[in-house]
């Protein structure tokens, strides 16, 4: 397992207490069943999920459904995210990544669901925040070089680094209080679903052999949805390789985010 190499985003305007800790993921390969390898460079990956105390700083507002300070936020769309990664950015001093037109509809939006179809275009050079993409996600959750082939982030016993049907007690939880994978990266697996970077206008994905209309994704390996109406995820949605597709409008109260930044970006 590697020395863990931990690097606080320090928000200037406030208090240690809701720094943001992002870990170093090494760079590496990422085999996926029946696809081509992928090869990605080192980078940045947010340690927790982004809290309810630190999305209330930034954006004003805590929409989540279960409310403690240092559960994730949820209840947020793609969009939301979005709109997050740029404050942060912003708040920081950095140049945001994403450019979003709410006057303008994106024509590779197919969803009959999303009555936003907001056009967001990904400024690939921008030093800011982002959501990883499905690649970065994946690779992050397998543990990377270091991973062990487990069947979870971190473990073969989801019990051990997953909140999900049979332990979560119908309710998401604190970030961290179980074990880390292999990168230090902690709830990779449970405690909601996570909104990935690969959305709309950014280039279709395959799903299930078909076109996914350029839905933002959903990981759905971040998992144990906290939806009361539609129950807890149970172990076999959590594993690190399953990803769902959702609708960037949809806030749910089973999405929520981690952050992202490239590597070497000043």
């Amino acid at each position: 397992m590697p020395e863990l190499n931990i690097k606080l985003l320090n928000i200037h305007t406030f208090s240690k207490e809701i720094d943001y800790p992002m870990v170093k993921v090494e760079g590496g390969v990422l085999k996926l069943e029946n696809d081509p390898e992928i090869q990605l460079p080192s980078f940045w990956m947010g340690q927790f999920q982004v809290t309810q105390k630190l999305w209330e700083t930034v954006m004003k507002t805590n929409p989540s459904y279960f409310k403690g300070p240092q559960r994730p936020v949820e209840t947020v769309s793609w969009y939301d995210a979005v709109e997050f990664c740029n404050q942060l950015s912003e708040i920081a001093g950095l140049e945001k990544v994403y450019v979003m037109d709410k006057t303008k509809a994106d024509p590779g939006n197919k969803s009959i669901i999303d009555d936003q179809k907001w056009l967001v275009i990904q400024n690939i050079k921008a030093n800011g925040y982002r959501l990883p993409t499905e690649a970065e996600w994946e690779y992050s959750a397998r543990g990377g070089r270091y991973g062990q082939g487990f069947e979870y982030a971190g473990s073969e016993n989801l019990e051990q680094v997953g909140w999900f049907r049979d332990n979560c007690q119908s309710q998401t939880h604190p970030v961290g209080l179980l074990l880390p994978n292999e990168f230090g990266l902690y709830d990779m697996s449970g405690n909601k679903f996570g909104w990935n970077g690969a959305g709309i206008g950014m280039g279709s994905i395959p799903y299930m052999g078909v076109e996914s209309h350029r839905a933002a994704l959903c990981a759905v390996v971040a998992g144990s949805t906290a939806r009361p109406s539609a129950g807890w995820l149970i172990a076999w949605y959590l594993r690190c390789m399953l990803m769902e597709v959702s609708v960037p409008c949809v806030a749910g109260d089973d999405n929520r985010i981690r952050v992202w930044r490239r590597a070497g970006a000043t």
